[in-house]
């Protein structure tokens, strides 16, 4: 059926806790650095990506999938954020799997990317 679209799967909708963005950055325990592509880094492109993340329970980042952003950025951008660790999250002494949104503000230029989670 050429009409029929396949529905893609969202790999940061587990069995997980949603938590608020403000809760998700506050778990925060260590990002990693962000590497520009040249392009990006010629252009001095800046502005905000979000990214919906997947967290396991031992505090690593098990998916990460784009929200919005400069095309240009969101690649490292995702790279960057799989490499972050987390805070254990627990519900009832029990540690858990959260899902969630991270927004990061960018500015790449020739020496760089720097970001701020938002």
């Amino acid at each position: 059926m050429a009409n029929e679209q396949k529905q893609v799967p969202n790999c940061c909708e587990p069995e997980s806790e949603k938590l608020a963005q403000s809760k998700v950055k506050s778990l925060v325990k260590q990002t990693a650095p962000m590497h520009a592509p040249c392009c990006a880094a010629m252009l001095h492109i800046s502005g905000t990506i979000v990214l919906a993340i997947s967290v396991d329970p031992l505090g690593n980042v098990a998916c990460v999938q784009s929200l919005s952003g400069h095309p240009l950025i969101i690649g490292v951008a995702m790279d960057s954020v799989r490499q972050w660790k987390f805070e254990l999250y627990t519900s009832h002494g029990v540690k858990k799997t959260f899902i969630g949104q991270v927004a990061l503000r960018f500015q790449a230029n020739e020496y760089g990317v720097k970001y701020k989670i938002i």
